[in-house]
């Protein structure tokens, strides 16, 4: 059969049973058609049935006049669709081979087009890489949804049986308040220096990539063996200082062989590591194109990525990326889990909120979540470091804050069990306490 068999294939198959659309529409969409006809009537049937209208050869034809596309030859082929076409029963297989034959086409279309671009490698390498994506897709990252369409989903999703479900922390006290990592959302983790945002970003991957979830982690800071260490020691319980240690493995004690422990475990879980010194948000596209099944993105961290524009202010550079990123979250629905340094204009105690986010404006505004580590006080000497995390920002879920430990000999944090209560501020002004009445309390201080 050639291509225009295959096209009349189709159409003629959802003609005779239009039960058949269900099946073909997630095979081939319009533009799979060559011939602009076939490609309208095709249309047409989509729309029809949308609209929980007949699909048949009468009914296409009427919406073809309405739409003012209908022409002396359109009754004509519908019928000889319907005439040509032996049986229903193929129509899957006829789709498939017109799928084939749509994208071969289309795939020689654009390589006749980048042998006449005359810009930079760089453009023409992202255009070829997303109009490939976009073909292999089949075109339907645009398509509009049937309100009835997202009604299922909403049901699959309310009853619990919708198989994307959150990606989950494996803190239980920091779940309960955001309702973990969701598909196509920008998550920001944002705190001051060596609070250990890079540290508890890491755990998130690991969780997930030890859940089966496959995992990219891109980061502008550490290199590779860097972040392997940091894993290893957290995986092991081995403290960073021995595992930074060159040839420590050699020793054959308790530490190494633990060490080689975690490795083996390790080495088995679905992570991606690019340590790029200059990463931009086309690298991050890429690699979600190229590297089939991700199903989380970190990036380390927002203020050490690379803009694809030019800009004489900064943090519209960030605008641009965030708004990057959280596009890239939604057309590949994935979480993106992006990191960020807080102002350094208070006390590294002191609570922040969203205006501390450096460069805040487009962090603060294109962010599903946002989540910030501060330090909760100063710990004594030998203590470990205890961490207020903050869910200051959640468009699907509440705000609250879960207190941590941060082990950062072993690069681990650890939930507790305590209650969050903020330091309470200075006072301002001067009065009496009357009654045993203090206004600063929200409870009158009884």
């Amino acid at each position: 059969m050639d291509k225009l068999e295959y096209e009349i294939g189709v159409l003629g198959a959802v003609l005779i049973d239009s039960s058949v659309l269900l099946d073909v529409s997630g095979i081939v969409q319009p533009d799979d058609f060559e011939h602009v006809s076939y490609q309208e009537a095709y249309q047409v049937a989509l729309d029809l049935q949308t609209s929980g209208q007949a699909v048949d050869a009468m009914t296409i034809s009427g919406e073809m006049k309405r739409r003012g596309i209908h022409t002396p030859e359109t009754d004509r082929f519908l019928v000889e669709c319907m005439n040509i076409t032996p049986t229903a029963t193929n129509a899957t297989i006829y789709a498939q081979e017109l799928r084939k034959l749509s994208r071969m086409r289309k795939i020689h279309r654009l390589l006749d087009e980048a042998k006449a671009h005359c810009a930079d490698p760089d453009s023409l390498t992202d255009m070829l890489m997303d109009r490939l994506y976009g073909i292999e897709r089949g075109g339907r990252k645009t398509r509009a949804k049937a309100l009835s369409d997202v009604a299922d989903k909403f049901v699959l999703w309310a009853t619990g049986e919708d198989e994307r479900e959150p990606l989950v922390s494996g803190y239980g006290r920091l779940d309960r308040v955001w309702g973990g990592l969701r598909a196509g959302q920008l998550i920001i983790v944002a705190a001051r220096p060596g609070v250990g945002k890079s540290a508890f970003a890491t755990e998130l991957a690991h969780k997930a990539a030890k859940s089966g979830v496959r995992s990219a982690i891109f980061s502008c800071e550490m290199e590779d063996l860097e972040i392997m260490q940091r894993l290893v020691s957290a995986a092991s319980g081995v403290k960073m200082d021995t595992i930074v240690s060159r040839g420590f493995a050699r020793n054959n004690d308790d530490s190494s062989k633990a060490a080689a422990r975690a490795v083996r475990e390790l080495k088995e879980l679905p992570v991606l590591i690019d340590d790029s010194p200059v990463i931009s948000t086309h690298d991050i596209r890429r690699a979600l194109q190229t590297e089939p099944g991700i199903g989380l993105v970190l990036v380390d961290y927002v203020q050490l990525m690379a803009s694809t524009g030019k800009s004489e202010r900064r943090d519209l550079e960030l605008g641009e990326i965030t708004r990057s990123l959280k596009i890239i979250a939604k057309e590949f629905q994935v979480p993106v889990v992006l990191l960020s340094q807080l102002n350094r204009n208070k006390d590294e105690t002191d609570e922040p909120v969203l205006t501390d986010l450096r460069e805040s404006g487009n962090l603060e505004q294109d962010a599903n979540t946002v989540i910030m580590l501060w330090k909760l006080e100063i710990p004594e000497p030998g203590d470990m470091q205890k961490i207020g995390v903050k869910v200051a920002k959640n468009r699907q879920g509440k705000c609250g804050t879960a207190v941590m430990y941060f082990d950062g000999e072993r690069m681990k944090f650890m939930e507790t069990a305590e209650e969050y209560v903020p330091r309470k501020k200075g006072r301002g002004r001067t009065f009496e306490v009357s009654n045993r009445y203090d206004p600063d309390f929200p409870w009158g201080g009884r």
